[in-house]
């Protein structure tokens, strides 16, 4: 009977690790679909008395085919707010190689006139599903028109506090009080569930790795 030394079994150990990773990767596919001709219609709309629609197409082609999204969805972000679109549905061509859909509506409240580019986060391969703002593809810019006596500015804040400045928290629970000045001329909406937080950042000595084999 062949005896194996133990740095020759070691070895056949890593090597037949090594091999598993390796097929492994082979039996997924981890590229992106393809994506391109995005586009906004129509490229200007007018919201001062009314809702209007905007219409956005993006067309992905994969030769494992695309899992079409059940939550990504096209966004315009304005003054910390988030106005989504629907979810991207297929309309023409099939899943290897399609046209997709989302639908955003606005109205005289959601933004003020100006230029915006609109955002868009799609698709996934149909092993891994991907919700990203894919780097290839440029936001499309609109342009809005709104004469509605809507407010858009932001309340002016100032003076903001925490006392005492210093806690010892050795022996038990210590209190903060913060306080912050808001003024506006519209007046100001308290928030219901915005708060003060605090942020603890973990640092990972070097060894630490979660890359896979």
């Amino acid at each position: 009977m062949l005896k194996l030394s133990f740095l020759n079994r070691f070895l056949l150990l890593v090597s037949l690790l090594a091999i598993g990773c390796l097929e492994g990767y082979s039996q997924n596919d981890f590229d992106r679909p393809v994506l391109s001709n995005y586009t906004v219609s129509p490229s200007s709309v007018d919201i001062s008395s009314g809702t209007q629609t905007l219409t956005l197409n993006i067309t992905a082609s994969d030769a494992s085919g695309v899992v079409t999204p059940t939550s990504a969805s096209s966004y315009l972000y304005f003054n910390s707010n988030y106005y989504n679109g629907s979810t991207w549905t297929l309309v023409s061509g099939d899943r290897y190689n399609g046209v997709y859909e989302s639908i955003l509506t606005l109205d005289s409240s959601s933004v003020p006139s100006g230029n915006y580019s609109i955002a868009e986060r799609v698709y996934g391969d149909s092993r891994i599903l991907v919700d990203i703002k894919p780097m290839d593809i440029d936001d499309t810019l609109i342009t809005v028109v709104n004469s509605s006596n809507a407010d858009f500015d932001r309340p002016t804040l100032s003076n903001y506090t925490v006392s005492p400045s210093t806690v010892d928290i050795s022996s038990g629970t210590q209190t903060l009080t913060l306080n912050i000045t808001a003024s506006d001329a519209s007046g100001v909406v308290t928030p219901t569930s915005a708060g003060p937080y605090l942020v603890l950042q973990l640092q990972l000595p070097q060894w630490f790795n979660l890359d896979p084999c």
